[in-house]
């Protein structure tokens, strides 16, 4: 009885997903019909103004039901915060983290997904305290659904508190986020990811500024390399692993090494963006 009970909760559970993904679909569609010509009357529409009405209608219509409301709101913020407008990205990721909080379970990924933004958007407004409390926040409700240990899905999170510690000036802090951040990426089927990278290039940041220059030196390397290996050597990311490397070596006043590397991320960066691009003009000065 109990085993057809739970196959009873997780179908209906399925079914109220697909509608909200379903109804997420629907809305978004409908959204951008706007910028159709037969809609728009002939009139330019920005992705901004588009996005400023669909705010408006989530709020004005979707009344009925807060999971949906909840998913837009989250969906819009993303592509707020994507655009660079933060201001209007955090209010509707904050009002999205407060329906998660009472409509989804606390392991559920699009509630820990919302927390993560917020923080994010809380340290792009320089507010660290409240970005360090709501990562921490999703870093402890992903812990307890996985036995009270970090795991690789966390390592997002875990840069997150890194970064924002280390504006706290609590580098050590910085430090121990980043240390497992990285022992959370430790399996083989790891090795190269995205992340991984991301958090070798933020170790070489916090042990330059301890003064462990054999560590940084060799987190900055080791970042290069999986660059190099995953996107190839004409990638922007590529470019910005060698700009990393070459700044480490110019503050270390080795500077064949900084020149070397400078210049390859430079070539890269010419190739890939254009000599007016400020990337170029960063990597010349």
């Amino acid at each position: 009885m109990f085993y057809t009970q739970q196959l009873a909760k997780e179908r209906d559970v399925a079914l109220q997903e697909r509608e909200v993904a379903e109804s997420t679909t629907d809305f978004l569609v409908d959204l951008f019909n706007v910028s159709r010509p037969g809609e728009s009357l002939g009139e330019t529409i920005t992705a901004r103004e588009v996005l400023d009405q669909g705010a408006a209608r989530i709020r004005d219509e979707l009344t009925e039901d807060d999971r949906i409301r909840a998913r837009m709101l989250q969906t819009i913020g993303a592509v707020y915060q994507r655009l660079g407008l933060y201001d209007d990205a955090q209010a509707l990721m904050q009002e999205a983290v407060s329906l998660n909080r009472v409509h989804r379970s606390s392991d559920d990924p699009l509630f820990i997904d919302s927390l993560d933004e917020l923080a994010w958007l809380h340290y792009r407004s320089e507010n660290w305290q409240a970005a360090f409390e709501t990562a921490k926040e999703s870093l402890e409700l992903q812990r307890a659904a996985n036995g009270g240990k970090d795991g690789p899905s966390m390592a997002r999170t875990l840069n997150h508190l890194g970064t924002i510690t280390y504006y706290l000036d609590d580098y050590d802090g910085s430090l121990g986020y980043y240390q497992r951040a990285l022992a959370a990426l430790s399996d083989a089927q790891w090795r190269d990811s995205e992340d991984r990278g991301t958090t070798l290039n933020h170790l070489g940041i916090v042990y330059a500024t301890l003064s462990r220059f054999d560590e940084s030196e060799a987190a900055y390397l080791e970042s290069l390399d999986i660059r190099l290996r995953t996107l190839g050597d004409d990638h922007p990311d590529t470019a910005t692993a060698y700009a990393n490397l070459g700044a480490f070596y110019a503050n270390t006043a080795q500077w064949d090494k900084a020149r070397e590397v400078g210049l390859k991320g430079l070539a890269i960066d010419r190739k890939t963006k254009g000599d007016e691009h400020v990337d170029v003009a960063f990597d010349l000065g």
